[in-house]
């Protein structure tokens, strides 16, 4: 019971983040450039996803949550598993170390860092899936990004900008 309470906290923390941020895109500078599709648009379009789902998931882990407490009583506990828990606070770190480096190393080095390292660090056993997956959604989101909507990534700095100058 534990590890789904210590799943609800974690999704909730990230609803909170999703909504305190959709505010935070209300703070960014309108442009010039585009008239309904503004700086705030993707954001906001982001968080509110994020918080739709993350209510969702609060919504079903609390309906099983409520189920297992019916089916096996209320002084049921059940402990944690320790890789599961190295795995949670890993995907946690691995996020914020993402957020970090994002304008440091740019969008395509950091994402590909980190959605392999993020796959590496669940218990998915098909390594195929692991390998391609990080470079395919990166050159995927970064071909949709700079050229479908002509916006603007994030490039790095010193060395990691010139490599970014040559991937696009």
């Amino acid at each position: 019971m534990r590890s789904k309470l210590s799943e609800m906290a974690v999704v909730f923390v990230i609803l909170v983040a999703a909504v305190a941020l959709w505010f935070v895109a209300d703070r960014f500078p309108d442009s010039l450039k585009y008239a309904r599709v503004d700086s705030d648009f993707w954001p906001k379009l982001i968080c509110a996803s994020l918080a739709l789902v993350s209510a969702l998931q609060l919504l079903q882990q609390a309906i099983g949550l409520r189920a297992a407490y019916a089916s096996q009583g209320i002084a049921s506990s059940s402990r944690l598993d320790p890789a599961y828990v190295a795995r949670l606070v890993l995907i946690g770190g691995l996020i914020l170390a993402y957020f970090l480096a994002l304008q440091w190393t740019g969008f395509v080095l950091s994402t590909l860092v980190f959605l392999w390292a993020a796959s590496f660090a669940t218990p998915y056993a098909n390594l195929k899936a692991k390998l391609l997956f990080a470079p395919l959604f990166t050159i995927g989101l970064c071909l949709f990004f700079t050229h479908a909507l002509t916006l603007p990534l994030p490039r790095g700095e010193g060395i990691f900008y010139d490599i970014s100058l040559l991937l696009y």
